[in-house]
């Protein structure tokens, strides 16, 4: 370890041994108050002590004897056995009694020490403690104030210790007895933080308590009258240091005038051992908030319930007992009438699948008669259908025939399209009956929209030669009447002729003069061109 890490660790070590003296001046000075008669005079004073004169004041062995004293009042007796307000500065040669009071004194406070059952007084002598040496008178005084503190933390002590003991984890009595004050006291800690809402358990006592929270649900579960959630809260929201311990340390001597031996908020924050272990045994001594164990008084009245208990025990395993027997004979009776009742069940049951076994069987028949029915139905029905669909098969041939015979006289073109409709089918012989049916069926079909269509284009046609005929009869018409008119124009011409027929002897008119007549007979037309050229050569 280097040099630094030395001087730092001296360095804290000295600060917790100042911080020890700074306490147990303070706890001296509060013990020692009611003997401020004896240990203060005109010309020389015990009191007050501080950490200046804390060694000085203790060599004459007198504040220790008065210690003593205070805890144990059979180990010493200070104002006969010690000689008070000595003049150390006097102890020489010169002034041999004085050296020897003060070796009478802290002989007398050694022999008182080791008087006491639970302090070690080893390699402790008269001159250790006149010589002021500090780790040895340190380690006394912390072994009076431990001893005094843990002389409770005992089953003895506090018989009401005994709910501490863990059964969940196979604990006895026995362990929790064979437990050191402080472990006991480690365990009286977490007894009370596994009841509170805070889920922290302490795993020590300085480090773990320097932020108080452990400390403050500890004092909510001891005294939860006196220290109330709301000033938990209040103390936790101070920032972690001196004022949340010093906080935390009023609420202890003000509410559970916790006063045994308090630290300074120092000690707590810093988490100084000796200090925080001496103010959580002070906190348990004050409140142990453990339900103390029944008294002789409610220990006979518990006795005197439990014998009563037990005869009201006894009769009610008595009526039992009875009852139990008149459940018994209940069961047989019920046993045999169950009995009975299943028989008649049994014989019920059989009767029943008889009369099911014969309604089964007529429904049986009556299934058949209805199938037969059903079937009988179903073939006269079919045989029925059958020939009505032969009937009108009967009558679709009929019907093919005639349509075929009236294709024949419709001439050249309906004679071709009934070649083609009545192509020979397949051969019968192929065919099943139904089969053959449906392939007449189609080719019924077939035939009749071939006849259909063929009916249009014929209804078509003859629509036109309705229409051509019509037209001829109209020319007819009108060729009549021409011919009616050419022939009155003819006898018209016939007699012109003859009227101006000329004298000569030529045969034949003149041409010219003929076509004159005939315009002047039918008019300067085209028509009459026509017919005087068609007439001319005929003439």
């Amino acid at each position: 370890m280097s040099s630094d890490g030395l001087r730092s660790m001296e360095a804290s070590h000295l600060e917790s041994v100042a911080r020890e003296i700074a306490a147990y001046s303070e706890q001296l000075n509060r013990v020692m108050a009611p003997y401020a008669d004896d240990l203060v005079t005109e010309h020389h004073s015990y009191l007050p002590l501080s950490p200046d004169n804390f060694f000085e004041q203790l060599r004459d062995g007198v504040l220790l004897g008065y210690l003593l004293h205070h805890y144990w009042p059979e180990s010493i007796h200070p104002q006969q056995q010690l000689t008070r307000h000595l003049d150390l500065g006097k102890r020489d040669t010169a002034y041999s009694k004085v050296t020897y009071q003060v070796n009478a004194n802290l002989n007398a406070v050694v022999q008182a020490a080791k008087s006491v059952k639970g302090l070690v007084v080893v390699n402790l002598g008269s001159d250790d403690i006149l010589q002021g040496k500090r780790e040895l008178v340190l380690g006394l005084l912390w072994q009076i104030f431990n001893s005094r503190l843990a002389s409770t933390l005992s089953l003895a002590a506090r018989p009401e210790l005994v709910r501490l003991v863990d059964i969940s984890a196979g604990e006895s009595l026995l362990t929790l007895a064979q437990l050191r004050p402080d472990a006991l006291l480690h365990r009286w800690i977490n007894y009370h933080l596994q009841k509170s809402p805070f889920p922290r358990r302490a795993v020590n006592l300085h480090k773990d308590l320097a932020d108080c929270e452990i400390y403050l649900f500890l004092l909510g579960q001891i005294a939860p009258q006196q220290i109330t959630m709301q000033d938990i809260q209040r103390i936790i929201a101070l920032p972690v240091g001196e004022n949340r311990a010093a906080a935390m340390l009023q609420l202890a001597t003000e509410r559970l005038g916790c006063r045994d031996f308090v630290p300074a908020p120092k000690d707590i924050a810093s988490g100084h051992v000796r200090l925080n272990y001496a103010f959580c045994a002070s906190l348990f001594n004050s409140c142990p908030g453990i339900e103390p164990l029944p008294s002789d008084d409610d220990l006979r009245a518990m006795r005197m319930n439990i014998v009563q208990l037990d005869n009201e025990l006894k009769d009610l395993q008595d009526q039992l007992r009875i009852s139990q027997e008149q459940a018994l004979q209940e069961k047989l009776a019920f046993s045999a009438q169950l009995s009975n009742q299943l028989e008649e069940q049994e014989q019920a049951t059989q009767q029943f699948e008889l009369q099911l076994a014969e309604h089964g069987q007529r429904l049986q028949r009556a299934r058949d008669e209805l199938a037969q029915q059903y079937q009988e139905s179903l073939d006269k029905a079919l045989a029925a259908h059958q020939n009505q669909q032969l009937a009108q098969l009967a009558s679709q041939k009929q019907l093919v025939v005639a349509i075929k015979e009236r294709l024949v006289s419709l001439g050249s073109k309906e004679l071709l399209f009934c070649k083609e409709a009545s192509s020979e089918p397949p051969s019968p012989s192929m065919m099943t009956e139904e089969e053959q049916l449906l392939y007449l069926l189609r080719e019924i079909g077939t035939l009749i929209e071939q006849v259909a269509s063929h009916q249009d284009v014929l209804l078509d046609e003859n629509t036109q030669l309705k229409a051509q005929v019509s037209e001829l009869q109209g020319k007819v018409n009108h060729t009549t009447k021409i011919y009616e008119q050419m022939g009155d124009s003819i006898r018209q011409y016939a007699e012109l002729v003859t009227k101006n027929k000329p004298q000569s002897n030529s045969s034949s008119p003149d041409k010219t003069h003929r076509s004159s007549l005939l315009k002047r007979l039918f008019g300067a037309t085209s028509k009459t061109d026509d017919l005087t050229s068609s007439i001319a050569p005929s003439q």
